[in-house]
């Protein structure tokens, strides 16, 4: 291989990478935003466990998440499919760094072109499915204060967790400390530089 085709091969192998990269942050943002939407589909299931909505709205929100959390799984497929082709392309050029088969380069090259227009597809999805997030939920409920009401089944709820022994002597010293500090009567020292 000349000092040119190696140079481009560095190139074509650089460029696969970093896409890879991209769609891996990419997916993570995917996958959390897959897991937010769970948790408002679990907290819309719990408050219609609670009987605190019976309204017949309940059910669009409802629809409204589950289109929404397909939508995003459909991104996650289209962006996880692109990660693995650009692994594949990736394969095939350092393959073609090591044996001299001439025909791997268009190969890659497709690879990372399919990649592309699949990271393009499952990135729009998710970009759809994130500007859409927020138009139905605002008329959840709050579960912050429910109650159970006598209608409803009572639902074991487990107690809040407590600071522990350790963690309540810190939070107490620091709050000591600020009061300290902030106390006009107290004298203040003040070191001489010598």
């Amino acid at each position: 291989m000349t000092i040119e085709q190696t140079t481009q091969l560095i190139q074509l192998i650089l460029n696969a990478v970093l896409m890879l990269g991209a769609c891996g942050i990419v997916l993570c943002g995917a996958l959390i935003h897959q897991a937010i939407l769970e948790h408002r589909s679990r907290a819309l299931s719990t408050s219609q466990a609670l009987g605190q909505s019976t309204s017949p709205s309940i059910r669009a929100i409802r629809h409204h998440l589950h289109s929404q959390q397909r939508q995003t799984r459909r991104a996650i497929f289209w962006i996880t499919l692109a990660c693995w082709l650009l692994g594949v392309s990736c394969g095939a050029l350092v393959l073609r760094s090591v044996w001299q088969l001439n025909a791997l380069i268009p190969l890659s090259l497709g690879l990372f072109a399919i990649a592309c227009a699949l990271f393009l597809i499952g990135s729009g999805s998710l970009l759809l499915s994130v500007m859409t997030n927020n138009e139905p939920i605002g008329s959840l409920p709050s579960l912050e204060n429910s109650q159970p009401t006598a209608s409803s089944p009572r639902i074991a709820s487990s107690p809040r967790p407590t600071l522990g022994p350790r963690l309540t002597k810190v939070v107490n010293f620091k709050s000591r400390t600020e009061d300290l500090k902030s106390s006009p009567d107290r004298p203040r020292r003040h070191r001489s530089r010598s």
